[in-house]
């Protein structure tokens, strides 16, 4: 009995390995890229961060310094609770500071395993360059 619900656990999890690994095929990052997003500054508080999301359907951002630089990111779920329980509470109390970069040509597998770790987002280099962003959003979207 133990060992059949071994061998039925076991052909589940290869199930799950191969369906992911079809989802995944022959995509790479830039099949994810959201290219137009919004960007927050880390000085703005979540109620200022709050009134600039509300018209974007974006769930993930980057967040900019006063110079332009990325320093972080943060997605709404974050900037909407803590609106309700400190509304002057600045982004850069906030944000995640852990801001990770992945290249455009990678397999788009790569930035999921990454982004199931808990981190919010992606920034997506190319040449150089930073040409946009991959979250779990626009990883599904990809993959569906």
């Amino acid at each position: 009995m133990i060992v059949g619900i071994f061998i039925f656990l076991s052909a589940k999890n290869e199930y799950n390995s191969v369906k992911i690994d079809y989802k995944f095929k022959n995509k790479i990052v830039e099949n994810a890229l959201v290219k137009d997003y919004t960007s927050l500054i880390e000085y703005n508080t979540v109620a200022e961060a709050e009134l600039q999301i509300q018209e974007v359907k974006e769930n993930t951002f980057i967040v900019i310094n006063l110079s332009g630089e990325q320093c972080g990111t943060i997605n709404r779920n974050q900037i909407l609770k803590n609106k309700k329980t400190n509304p002057e509470i600045r982004i850069s109390e906030i944000m995640n500071t852990n801001v990770q970069s992945i290249t455009a040509e990678m397999p788009l597998i790569h930035a999921y395993y990454t982004l199931m770790q808990g981190i919010d987002l992606l920034l997506v280099i190319k040449n150089n360059e930073l040409i946009g962003f991959v979250d779990q959003d626009s990883v599904n979207a990809a993959t569906s």
